[in-house]
């Protein structure tokens, strides 16, 4: 609790070595996981900025929490399964319209569950963005 937790990345994909077990943190056996946290913002390298921009200006309230920042790298656009990277943004929404959003996103979108509650799609990045319906909660929130 109080915890600041600094996330990076590395310059180079060459640079990456396997790891047996992540060196993050020591956690406690009992440790059930946090109550709660929050995420201001994540910053987003990206190989081709207008592409992304394009994209995430469809989503204006995900755009807002997500700050694009161009950058070079072969890692920048390799399915998110090869490096231990970003790998998806999961948004838990009260119930949505899936054919307006799926009509918004365009070719970027992966699959649409048939009882229309659910929707991935991928960023250019190959991010998964993932779109629940959920009346309890909103995980992306953000004060102007």
């Amino acid at each position: 609790q109080g915890d600041t937790i600094f996330v990076h990345a590395e310059e180079n994909l060459e640079s990456l070595e396997p790891l047996e077990k992540a060196p993050l943190v020591d956690v406690p056996e009992d440790f059930k996981g946090l109550t709660s946290f929050d995420v201001d913002f994540l910053e987003v390298n990206v190989a081709d900025l207008a592409q992304s921009q394009e994209l995430y200006r469809r989503l204006p309230d995900l755009a807002r929490f997500i700050h694009l920042q161009e950058a070079q790298g072969e890692d920048l656009q390799v399915e998110n399964k090869v490096t231990w990277d970003l790998s998806m943004i999961k948004v838990e929404l009260a119930p949505f319209d899936v054919e307006d959003l799926k009509e918004r996103l365009g070719d970027a979108v992966d699959f649409v569950h048939r009882k229309g509650t659910f929707l991935i799609a991928k960023d250019p990045s190959q991010i998964e963005l993932w779109f629940e319906a959920n009346q309890d909660q909103v995980h992306i929130s953000y004060e102007e």
